[in-house]
């Protein structure tokens, strides 16, 4: 059984490593590479997606995953416009936080 992951990240031990994870924003496949060490995520990028127009998935792209770094949350605001995308990206992240979780 999967751990819902959520909110602050601090509150859960992970093992250190990379890990990916895929969700659907906008389109399907959305996928990010995440970094873990020392119990935070240190980078997060993403890989591959299906996003359409450039001007809505650009800055979800650029904001959400420093957000996320910044906060070590998954309590991250969408960007305005591109909600979908802003959520995508967040999921990726907690599917691939669901492999290095330690239960």
């Amino acid at each position: 059984m999967l751990t819902d992951i959520n909110g602050s990240l601090d509150k859960y031990k992970f093992k250190d490593g990379t890990y990916t994870g895929v969700a659907y924003g906008y389109g399907p496949g959305l996928t990010v590479e995440i970094k873990v060490n020392e119990n935070k995520v240190s980078d997060i990028k993403i890989v591959k997606h299906n996003e359409e127009g450039k001007k809505h998935y650009q800055r979800p792209m650029a904001m959400i995953p420093n957000e996320i770094i910044k906060n070590q949350s998954l309590e991250v605001d969408a960007v305005s416009g591109a909600t979908y995308t802003s959520n995508g990206i967040v999921n990726a992240v907690k599917e691939a936080l669901q492999q290095a979780i330690i239960k």
